[in-house]
Parts: structure tokens; C-alpha cells; sequence
């Protein structure tokens, strides 16, 4: 956890971001997306590892948004 500062709240205010917190979230947000690839297209790791990540996320567009009945029903990925 990180320490208080006493310049804080003037960062928030100020619209400051802690560049930690953001990183963070670029890295959930890999994280999931080589999930998704193991769990639904039965990739390795390592395929995860080596795949163009920009390719596969036009891909996964492509997937989810402009195919979304045929590739969702069958995975079970979003079934609730």
C-alpha cells in the first residue's frame, strides 16, 4: 500500500494519476485477454506468449462484435 502524501488531495484535484494505478490496469487488461484466448480458443501459454497481441485483439472484435450469436453460443464464454 501506498504511503500518504501530504500533496494528495492537491493531486486529485488537480487531475494527477498515479502511474501505478495505470500500468495496472494495461496489465488486468492483457491478462485477461490471454485468459480468454486459453479458455475459449484452447491456446497454450506460450502460443499466448508469441501471438501478435494487436492481431488478436482485431480479431476478438471481429469475434464479439460482428459475429457475436454464432461465436458466443457454442463457447458457452458469456452464458450467465
Amino acid at each position: 500500500m501506498k504511503e500518504a502524501s501530504a500533496f494528495d488531495d492537491y493531486d486529485k484535484e488537480n487531475g494527477y494519476e498515479d502511474e501505478e494505478i495505470e500500468e495496472n490496469k494495461y496489465v488486468d487488461i492483457l491478462f485477461q485477454i490471454i485468459r480468454y484466448g486459453m479458455r475459449v480458443h484452447k491456446m497454450s501459454y506460450s502460443e499466448c506468449m508469441d501471438m501478435d497481441i494487436v492481431d488478436y485483439i482485431d480479431y476478438l472484435e471481429f469475434d464479439m462484435v460482428r459475429n457475436p450469436i454464432e461465436s458466443h453460443s457454442a463457447s458457452g464464454e458469456f452464458e450467465s
